[in-house]
C-alpha cells in the first residue's frame, strides 16, 4: 500500500529511473484475495510481508534487498555505486536503517494508524527511544560533512531513509527544529524527481499529532494515490 514505507522505498526507486513496472495494491496482513496471507501469495513470500517484487518468474521480498536487485541488474551505479568503498557507504546505512531509523515506524507512527495492533507502553518508548537516538546520530554523524548519507549525491541510502524520516514532516510527529543537518536534507531530498507523487497520501493525511485518520481517508488516500502513480505513464495499476 501507499502509505507503508517500505513500499513507498521501492516504488520511488522504480519512478526515479522511468522503469515501467505493474503495481497491485495488497493489504497487509490479510488472507483476502489481496491479502499478504493469502495462499497464494505466501507460496510466493512466506512471511507474508509487503513490497514484494515478481520479475518474470522470479519472486523477492524485503525493500532494501528488491531495490539493490533492481540497482545491480539495471547497473544504476549513480545510485548504488559500482566503486566498492562508495558502496560499502550504502550498505552500512541500509543494515544500520533496520533496527534503528524503522523504528520511527514502529514507536511513533503506526501507533497512530494501527491501534489493533497490541503494542505494550514500555515497547513503544523503547522504539521510539531508539528511533529518535538514530535520528540525532544522522543529524550529528551521517550528515555532519555530506549533503546526502553516502556522500554528496543522493542514494538508494536517501531513498529509505527518507520513507521513515521524512514522514513524520507530514504528520507533524516530530520538531525538526534543533536538527540542522536532518532539515537541509529533508528539503534536499524533495527535489528529487517523483518526490510529490510518492508522499502524495502522507500531504493528504497531514496533521495526526491530535487524531488518528479516519478509514474513510485512508480509502481514499488509496484511491487518489493510485490515480497519480497510473498517470506517471510509467505505473500501470492491476
Amino acid at each position: 500500500v501507499p502509505l507503508s514505507q517500505p513500499s513507498r522505498t521501492v516504488l520511488w526507486t522504480l519512478l526515479v529511473k522511468k522503469i515501467p513496472f505493474k503495481f497491485r495494491l495488497t493489504n497487509p496482513g490479510s488472507r483476502g484475495k489481496r491479502g499478504s496471507r493469502n495462499a497464494e501469495y505466501l507460496k510466493k513470500n512466506p512471511s507474508g510481508t509487503i513490497p514484494m517484487l515478481e520479475d518474470g518468474s522470479f519472486s523477492l521480498a524485503e525493500s532494501n534487498a528488491i531495490i539493490i536487485y533492481m540497482a545491480n541488474k539495471n547497473q544504476w551505479f549513480d545510485i548504488y555505486p559500482d566503486e566498492y568503498k562508495k558502496r560499502a557507504r550504502v550498505d552500512w546505512y541500509l543494515h544500520f536503517h533496520n533496527r534503528n531509523v524503522r523504528d520511527l515506524t514502529t514507536g511513533i507512527v503506526m501507533p497512530k494508524f494501527r491501534k489493533d495492533i497490541e503494542t505494550s507502553e514500555e515497547v513503544l518508548a523503547s522504539r521510539k527511544s531508539s528511533g529518535l537516538a538514530a535520528l540525532q546520530e544522522i543529524n550529528d554523524s551521517w550528515l555532519d560533512k555530506d549533503s546526502f548519507l553516502a556522500g554528496n549525491t543522493w542514494t538508494l541510502a536517501d531513498l529509505v531513509a527518507y520513507a521513515e524520516i521524512g514522514q513524520l514532516q507530514f504528520l507533524n510527529l516530530h520538531d525538526f527544529s534543533k536538527l540542522h543537518n536532518v532539515s537541509k536534507w529533508i528539503d534536499r531530498m524533495k527535489l528529487v524527481p517523483f518526490h510529490n507523487e510518492i508522499h502524495l497520501p502522507l500531504e493528504i493525511i497531514g496533521d495526526i499529532s491530535e487524531t488518528a485518520p479516519s478509514m474513510d481517508k485512508m480509502v481514499m488516500v488509496n484511491k487518489t494515490t493510485t490515480d497519480v502513480l497510473e498517470n506517471t505513464g510509467i505505473v500501470t495499476i492491476i
